[in-house]
């Protein structure tokens, strides 16, 4: 008698000379639905898409859904041939600059996945990448291994290089730029106005934790200061970023920012600590023996801490709000 599961052996069923090991990882978050939905309208989409890839038609080829975040579907497709990624941001609006974020930070010198193709399935973009071998950082080192090698050092040095290349513009790219013009213009977008609006009225963060006006404010007088506007991650941390040698830096949000932002998004998990000893590193990387302005970076902590407080409140991780809260509490008097 077969006690195999019938789903089991629909997604392991032969089509063709293709094969499909398993299905993509859906998230049991309500706030993610959407994507659940798009996930599953895209399954047969990707299938169609591999079987017809001159890459791959006609080959013995091996397709396997990789279990691990939640925005976008990630295929490891192994054939004769090689290895290869295939990455559906599960976003329709505004979901580019992938390849070209990477491209951007290969020219000076940051080792990142080679990229093969980009285009369109369904009316999402996709890129065909790369395969890495090597796992993440965080899979290959404790916390205490990655703080005693001082990879948190190395980590900030590299964010910096990644800063170097400079662009126009706030937000996600559209058409080659950011798609807001002004600071001002991105602060009052829709999605950010909506994330800080969700913060102040379930009472995550307030006035108590220091003025997010002030902050604003600050970041807005270092703006001026600036020419143009950096290539970010938005999500530099050490499970997007290869244990390679060098690093090889993958998985990137892309968005047009100024260096500080996207250092103080990095910094997020070491504020919750009461001691950050990462949070060190990365400044002493990023930074080196430069002074830098404190005052705009703890307003760039705050301003992250807004729009991600929006995600932990709705994922109810309350360790990491009440983090937030005692950080911003301490250096309430920088914004005050």
């Amino acid at each position: 008698m077969n006690s195999a599961n019938p789903k089991d052996q629909q997604a392991h069923r032969k089509r063709g000379k293709i094969i499909f090991k398993n299905k993509p990882k859906f998230s049991e978050f309500e706030a993610h639905q959407a994507f659940n939905e798009r996930r599953e309208k895209l399954i047969p989409l990707i299938e169609k898409f591999i079987s017809g890839h001159t890459f791959f038609k006609d080959k013995e080829v091996q397709v396997s859904y990789m279990q691990r975040g939640v925005g976008s579907i990630v295929c490891l497709i192994e054939s004769l041939d090689g290895k290869f990624i295939l990455k559906i941001p599960l976003s329709i609006n505004f979901a580019t600059g992938e390849a070209e974020f990477l491209e951007k930070w290969t020219s000076v010198g940051i080792k990142t996945p080679k990229i093969f193709e980009t285009g369109k399935i369904g009316g999402h973009h996709y890129t065909v990448m790369e395969y890495i071998s090597e796992p993440a950082l965080n899979e290959k080192y404790s916390g205490a291994q990655l703080l005693a090698m001082n990879v948190f050092v190395d980590l900030g040095k590299t964010l910096r290089k990644m800063h170097e290349p400079r662009a126009k513009g706030f937000g996600r790219m559209v058409n080659g730029n950011g798609e807001f013009d002004t600071f001002h213009r991105w602060i009052l977008s829709d999605e950010i106005q909506r994330r800080i609006k969700y913060v102040r009225d379930n009472k995550v963060l307030g006035e108590e934790h220091g003025s997010l006006e002030n902050a604003l404010s600050a970041l807005n007088n270092f703006i001026d200061t600036q020419q143009g506007t950096s290539y970010c991650h938005d999500d530099f941390n050490v499970s997007n970023i290869f244990a390679t040698e060098p690093i090889t830096v993958f998985d990137p949000n892309p968005k047009f920012n100024i260096g500080y932002l996207d250092l103080a998004r990095s910094m997020l998990p070491g504020i919750t600590k009461e001691k950050s000893t990462e949070n060190e590193q990365l400044t002493l990387g990023y930074f080196g023996d430069e002074r830098y302005d404190d005052k705009v970076l703890h307003s760039a902590l705050m301003l992250n801490c807004y729009i991600k407080s929006f995600d932990w409140h709705k994922k109810k991780k309350q360790e990491f709000i009440e983090g937030a809260r005692r950080y911003l509490s301490r250096r309430r008097e920088l914004v005050s």
